[in-house]
C-alpha cells in the first residue's frame, strides 16, 4: 500500500466522505469494482460533490448510501418512480432498487483516468445512457459495441 494514501471501507468511507459532503467540500477516492464500465473503471479516481439544491436527476451519477447504512454503491439514476429514485450500475443488468433523496449522499463531478479527466456521461449524455440502461439497450447492445471500438474512444 502506499504511504501517502489512506485505505478506508465501510462505515469509515461513510462517515468520512458525509462529512466532507456537508460541508461543502469536494470528496475524491480511488473507484473499485467494474458495476459502471467503461465510463467509471475500476482504479479511476472519482470526485464527489455535495448535492446542488439536494436534487438528483435522471442520468446524474451518485453516492447512495444502502440498506443498513454500512455501504455506499456509486451508480447511475436511470428514473423515478412514486417520488423515489431507480438507481442502477451502467454495467449491471439488474438494478439497485429504489432511494429516497435522503439515501443519496453525492454527485459525481468529475472522473480522471491515468492522470487525465474523461468524459463519464453528464447532461444529455447522461439522460441518455440512463434510458438505454432502463430499456435494456445499454449492456446488450451499445456497451458490446463501446467494447469492440475502444481503441477509437477513449473510454
Amino acid at each position: 500500500m502506499d504511504m501517502n494514501c489512506l485505505e478506508l471501507s465501510g462505515k469509515n468511507l461513510i462517515s468520512l466522505m458525509g462529512a466532507v459532503l456537508e460541508r461543502n467540500a469536494d470528496f475524491r477516492f480511488q473507484a473499485k469494482g467494474h458495476s459502471m464500465s467503461p465510463f467509471i473503471k475500476n482504479r479511476d479516481i472519482v470526485t464527489m460533490s455535495p448535492l446542488p439544491r439536494n436534487k438528483s436527476e435522471t442520468g446524474d451519477i451518485v453516492a447512495v448510501l444502502l440498506t443498513g447504512k454500512e455501504s455506499i454503491v456509486v451508480h447511475r439514476v436511470v428514473g423515478k418512480k412514486k417520488g423515489k429514485f431507480i438507481i442502477k450500475g451502467d454495467n449491471n443488468k439488474i438494478r439497485d432498487g429504489l432511494f429516497e433523496q435522503n439515501q443519496i449522499i453525492g454527485l459525481v463531478s468529475k472522473v480522471e483516468r491515468n492522470g487525465r479527466r474523461i468524459m463519464f456521461g453528464q447532461g444529455f449524455f447522461g439522460r441518455a445512457i440512463a434510458t438505454l440502461s432502463e430499456i435494456g439497450l445499454l449492456n446488450s447492445l451499445i456497451l458490446p459495441i463501446l467494447r469492440k471500438t475502444r481503441r477509437l474512444l477513449p473510454l
